[in-house]
């Protein structure tokens, strides 16, 4: 697996100089974003990020759910692995606010404490 994609690099800097300086975001929620798209990098071999397609998301997210740090623990700080509702509710793209979100989407957390402890959550029914 070769270590460097010099696309996925600039496109990630791009995206984290928008986060930081358009959407004035705080520089722990860029880390961790940078954090979670390295992630997907090394499940995909650092292909191009350009080329991904629904099939690698898939399988991105059922290795997430698996995934273990190094004390056996899952990566996910809870045992939860679900949500079924939320008071911050959910920053959805304009082109789908008015479509349901599929059940066991994969949801990222974009505030506080939830983005320190990566509490990654697929959607369940309430």
């Amino acid at each position: 697996m070769p270590e460097y994609n010099g696309l996925n690099e600039r496109l990630k800097k791009q995206y984290e100089e928008r986060l930081l300086h358009e959407e004035h975001r705080d520089p722990r929620t860029a880390d961790a974003i940078w954090k979670a798209i390295n992630l997907f990098e090394n499940f995909t071999g650092r292909r191009d990020l350009t080329t991904v397609d629904m099939e690698q998301a898939k399988a991105f997210k059922r290795w997430l759910l698996k995934e273990e740090n190094g004390n056996g623990e899952l990566l996910s700080v809870s045992n939860e692995r679900e949500i079924h509702t939320s008071s911050e509710g959910f920053s959805i793209p304009k082109k789908f606010q008015n479509k349901a979100i599929p059940l066991g989407t994969l949801v990222f957390p974009k505030r506080g404490a939830a983005i320190a402890t990566n509490k990654k959550r697929l959607t369940a029914n309430p």
